[in-house]
């Protein structure tokens, strides 16, 4: 389980993708916390925020899977 305030090292790059890679893979980020939205057919969406260089990311659930706590 991802704890609020902790840092978190990105493990996630793709072959198809070289900004995805760029922009995360092995960054140091701070989890700030569920982003919770709800649409309008009443489903709950749980995204997840990073800060990653400085800017406010937010990514699905799915992605967590690549983040590692920083030691």
């Amino acid at each position: 389980m991802m704890k609020k305030g902790e840092l978190y090292i990105c493990q996630a790059w793709s072959v198809h993708d070289d900004k995805l890679t760029a922009k995360w893979h092995m960054k140091t980020c701070l989890y700030l916390g569920e982003d919770i939205s709800e649409r309008d057919d009443g489903y709950m969406v749980i995204n997840h925020t990073f800060l990653l260089n400085g800017k406010r990311e937010i990514v699905s659930q799915e992605f967590l899977k690549f983040m590692k706590k920083a030691e």
